[in-house]
């Protein structure tokens, strides 16, 4: 019982003596048990104290539990520092417990500076990315066993914190002891004046400790418990703030902890801490802040409006998230999402996802408050600012989208009219033809219009909405990706498909990245029905993006991924537009785009979204696509000039080749059809594939590309048919294996 764990302590004795109330004699009894084990098992059972006690005993109790924090022993101290959290919350503690603590502090020179750096020593971790010290022996083992134990304090301390998975990938737990943090804030609740007086000095030679990151870790510790509390000092924000913006880049974790627990204190009451929130939404100077200050403040309300961003909230944390609302959207470069600096955008996405994922979205899909009607006009503010964010995403796409590509202003001409051919054939007026890897001369284009070379001088967007915006919109709808909040949002992001499509390629390496970055995560979105038109008709403008051969790749590898996951959900229509428009890519003036058409026509007839009719249909129109297209003869007549003419379109119409490149794209685009039709049955012979393979087979001595993909095909036909190479080959007649035996040599054999 507790008279009997704590029996007859004085607080001015030894802990290690209160703690084992044994005679010598029972020690020489337990030789199996070393007196360390003994000691923490004596310590535990304190956790099964009754909740009832009386005065006496919860004043003895909570002496003993002060001793154990100040004393030499590191073993008990993470034991000690829960059971004291827990008795606070029983009944008696308020009358005999607080008045104990309050004492202990007050009448101790530098208790409360000696309990952080106690504290301080039971962390388990290390400077650098190396991460924790590892225990150094056996007191260090107990220790972090009672880490392990009661490290999160979630059991004994109060609820598990946080309570959302809101930005857990930006701060792992593994430096920031929830329980440390509810003791000091229980310090500051029971002794505010000691607490306000005599804890800055410590804390602000501990936070800023060289390589000793367990001091640190529990200066963090208690400053954020500090700041929870009701009435926080003065000094606690600024030291907060000021010690996160000097940490070292790995040394950020349990800054970052401790800005998130202090916004809320770790309880699910609304109420933010006002000084925090306060000093995080002043603006900086940009003149004199450093790019690393910018960055590391965007990155602490981030943490702030995680932990705000569900109800129940104040009042002032509706004007603190609806202030960094306010300067995401302001104009020009002040917006951190147009920063110049790359790492301020990355933060400023972040915590514009964050915003945006909590309450933006249309009427439909808008996230919803618990708090009822009077919450959903609590937060209309919030919600109007989120959606003004996401149509100013939209709506400087297109300027953003010319300025990216500065140096090839041709490629973003056709964002000026309505003109948006379905394909990219040189030969059509208006079109302007490029060669990227040469310089060029202005060419002139339809009514008389000038298309300008690849260039340094190009497109500028208005100020603060070119390049670095389109960025910042990117990286936002990514981490919206990440963390399931693009949903709400799908509407608008099914309206800037098209620019992401745009820009895969463009003079700024990096930029591309990221825009390719976006499109991944997008491959991976299910739009709902109500959306999927916008989404279909941005597709379809990617693909047929005459200027710009990347954007048509883009579209055709982003097709494969959305007809995929949306073949239940697509309509008939929308299904045959971009089944119909692949088909037309097979064609492409582009070699790799009708690679990709390819590629994508093969998904179409292995049956995403289409049926045994439709399937049917496709391969009728390769055939007839081909039979337009008789194999090339291989006659070279005489050029009138003088010498071999060669590839040269023969004036007869015998079927020869011709250097135009139309004709080359549609002779090479049949065969690709063939091609999809062969590698869409890779295990059995249908009773269409005989004619397909004599078709393909006619054409084994025609140049390159043909002949490559021809040997191609056969090649994977033979390697994925070879298990039942007799089943395979009964499938055709005598004269149709004869007819294929052409095709089949130019493959490797695989049958032994």
């Amino acid at each position: 019982n507790t008279r009997r764990l704590s029996g007859g302590f004085n607080p001015n004795s030894d802990p290690e003596g209160a703690t084992m109330d044994v005679d010598e004699g029972d020690k020489t009894k337990v030789t199996a048990l070393h007196w360390s084990y003994s000691l923490m098992a004596n310590a535990l059972l304190l956790f099964l104290v009754h909740p009832r006690l009386d005065d006496v005993e919860m004043s003895r109790l909570t002496s003993y539990v002060m001793s154990c924090l100040l004393g030499d022993l590191k073993v008990i101290r993470m034991p000690a520092a829960c059971v004291l959290l827990m008795i606070s919350r029983f009944e008696s503690f308020e009358r005999a417990g607080a008045p104990v603590v309050a004492n202990v502090l007050s009448s101790q020179p530098g208790a409360l500076a000696t309990i952080v750096a106690n504290l301080g020593l039971c962390h388990s971790v290390g400077d650098g990315a190396g991460g924790a010290r590892g225990p150094q022996g056996r007191a260090d083992a107990l220790v972090q066993a009672a880490e392990n134990l009661y490290g999160a304090g979630s059991d004994m301390s109060g609820k598990p914190w946080p309570r959302t998975r809101a930005c857990d990938d930006h701060v792992p737990v593994g430096s920031f002891v929830v329980a440390c943090a509810r003791l000091f804030g229980l310090f500051a609740r029971v002794a505010p004046r000691v607490v306000c007086d005599e804890l800055e000095a410590p804390l602000s030679r501990l936070a800023f400790a060289d390589g000793d990151r367990g001091a640190r870790c529990a200066a963090a510790e208690a400053v954020a418990g500090v700041l929870a509390s009701r009435s926080p000092p003065r000094w606690a924000a600024p030291l907060l703030l000021r010690a996160f913006d000097e940490a070292a880049n790995d040394s950020t974790e349990e800054w970052l902890r401790a800005v998130r627990y202090a916004a809320r204190g770790g309880e699910s009451s609304g109420a933010g801490c006002e000084p925090l929130l306060s000093a995080l939404s002043s603006p900086v100077c940009r003149a004199t802040a450093t790019v690393s200050q910018q960055a590391r403040r965007l990155e602490a309300a981030l943490m702030c409006v995680a932990e705000l961003a569900a109800p129940p909230v104040s009042d002032a944390s509706i004007a603190f998230q609806e202030s960094f609302m306010d300067e995401l959207l302001a104009s020009g470069e002040s917006s951190p999402l147009a920063n110049p600096s790359r790492a301020t955008r990355e933060e400023a996405a972040r915590l514009a996802a964050q915003l945006i994922g909590a309450h933006g979205g249309d009427d439909e899909g808008s996230p919803t408050h618990g708090d009822g009607v009077g919450a959903h006009e609590r937060f209309a503010g919030l919600r109007a600012k989120a959606n003004a964010l996401l149509a100013q995403f939209v709506a400087c796409a297109p300027d953003a989208c010319r300025e990216s590509l500065e140096r090839q202003p041709s490629d973003a001409r056709l964002l000026d009219g309505d003109e948006s051919p379905r394909a990219g054939n040189p030969g059509d007026p208006g079109v302007v033809v490029m060669d990227l890897d040469h310089a060029q001369d202005p060419v002139t284009t339809k009514a008389g219009s000038v298309g300008f070379t690849t260039g340094s001088h190009g497109f500028t967007a208005p100020e603060g909405r070119g390049m670095h915006w389109l960025e910042g919109s990117f990286l936002t709808v990514i981490q919206l990706a990440k963390h399931g909040g693009v949903a709400n949002v799908a509407g608008a992001v099914a309206k800037m498909l098209p620019f992401v499509l745009r820009v895969q390629e463009c003079p700024d390496r990096e930029f591309a990245l990221v825009a390719k970055r976006t499109l991944t995560y997008l491959k991976y979105l299910v739009f709902p029905r109500r959306h999927l038109a916008r989404a279909v008709a941005g597709t379809l403008e990617g693909m047929r993006d005459s200027g710009q051969w990347h954007a048509r790749a883009a579209g055709l590898k982003f097709c494969q991924a959305f007809s995929y996951r949306h073949s239940f959900t697509l309509d008939i229509p929308e299904m045959a537009a971009l089944r119909d428009e692949t088909f037309d890519r097979l064609c492409d003036a582009q070699i790799e785009v009708r690679s990709l058409a390819r590629d994508t026509l093969v998904g179409f007839l292995k049956g995403v979204g289409t049926a045994n009719a439709a399937a049917a249909g496709i391969r009728a129109r390769c055939l007839a696509a081909a039979a337009e297209q008789p194999p090339r003869k291989r006659g070279r007549p005489k050029n009138p000039g003088g010498g071999s003419a060669g590839d040269r379109l023969d004036p007869s119409g015998g079927g020869r080749d011709t250097p135009d490149e139309d004709a080359k794209a549609a002779r090479h685009g049949c065969v690709l059809g063939l091609s999809a039709c062969v590698l869409s049955a890779p295990y059995d012979v249908p009773e269409w594939m005989p004619e397909v393979l004599e078709e393909l087979s006619r054409r084994a001595n025609e140049p390159n590309p043909v002949k490559d993909t021809v040997r191609r095909t056969f090649s994977e036909f033979k390697k994925t048919h070879q298990d039942a190479w007799a089943e395979t080959r009964a499938a055709f007649t005598s004269e149709q294996w004869e007819t294929i035996s052409m095709g089949m040599e130019l493959a490797p054999s695989y049958i032994v």
